[in-house]
């Protein structure tokens, strides 16, 4: 009556089942969730007789901890190289400062997504000195003399900080040593670009409009410094600073809408309006004469 039968289990390392009936043991049975399996067992000649016994067992997987970092939500796979600006590990671009003053800060988790106690032994970080971390992971609950014990099913933050002290670009190993069975080291690679800031005005020389222009001018005494990308006007002269940039105009100068560039008649400004090129006397506004079109300007 197989109905009856009631095998015994054993539970391997990894994690897999293997059941016995007398001498007679399954081949071996994936059980990394609970759930009713088929075990199958091969009964040879020497028993009564020979033919292939099938028995439904409830399995139950034995307790591990499993660890898991996430970036942004987004899960950072261990031994990951290819940083990310979606997952926090790309740091992006700062200004760099030799007293590392200026910081760049990411918080990262780790995660528990197993039923038994993970112990962190260590978070650090390997490669480039503009990496550093900042905040470790802090575990009141259960602390233990060679680490901390993170709960299954828990998560403990941790931060990371980017301080670049001069120019370039700057790559890191994040590594956390753990009790995890498969994966006690668990890496992950971050980046960050540190880049410079000639005039002082608190914008990098990426994205400053005007790099020269020195610190904290304000040509249109709008609130917002030259350098600032929300800062679209500088001189408030009514053409947008790409516009005179890429023609050459002089983006921090009100009185060069009223200026002739190209002296083909028509000021800066009316070919701004027109959208015709101001350093090409070729290029003007043709539907309208100068004098009709300063009437119409006014």
């Amino acid at each position: 009556d197989h109905t009856r039968i009631n095998p015994a289990l054993s539970v391997g390392d990894e994690g897999f089942l293997a059941c016995q009936i007398g001498n007679h043991w399954s081949s071996t049975t994936d059980v990394n969730t609970s759930k009713a399996v088929r075990v199958d067992f091969n009964f040879g000649a020497d028993t009564v007789a020979d033919k292939t016994l099938t028995a439904y067992v409830r399995c139950v997987r034995a307790p591990q901890a499993e660890i898991n970092v996430t970036g942004n939500t987004f899960e950072i796979i261990s031994g990951d190289d290819t940083p990310r600006s979606l997952d926090f590990t790309v740091f992006g671009a700062l200004i760099y400062d030799e007293n590392a003053s200026n910081s760049n800060k990411r918080i990262f988790r780790i995660n528990n997504q197993g039923d038994s106690d993970l112990i962190i032994y260590d978070v650090s970080i390997s490669g480039s000195d503009a990496f550093r971390v900042s905040e470790q992971p802090m575990l009141i609950l259960s602390r233990r003399a060679d680490g901390l014990t993170l709960p299954g099913f828990e998560y403990v933050p941790f931060t990371i900080a980017f301080e670049p002290r001069s120019e370039g670009n700057f790559t890191a190993v994040v590594s956390i040593i753990s009790s995890d069975s498969d994966e006690g080291n668990y890496t992950f690679s971050v980046s960050g670009v540190g880049v410079g800031d000639v005039d002082g005005d608190g914008f990098s020389d990426l994205t400053d409009e005007n790099p020269l222009d020195g610190p904290k001018a304000d040509a249109d005494g709008d609130g917002l410094l030259n350098g600032d990308p929300s800062e679209i006007d500088d001189d408030n002269d009514g053409m947008e600073d790409d516009y005179e940039i890429f023609y050459g105009l002089k983006h921090w100068d009100a009185l060069d809408k009223y200026r002739d560039l190209d002296k083909d008649g028509f000021t800066n400004y009316q070919e701004y309006l027109a959208k015709t090129d101001p350093s090409n006397p070729g290029s003007y506004p043709r539907t309208l004469n100068p004098a009709v079109l300063i009437y119409l300007l006014d």
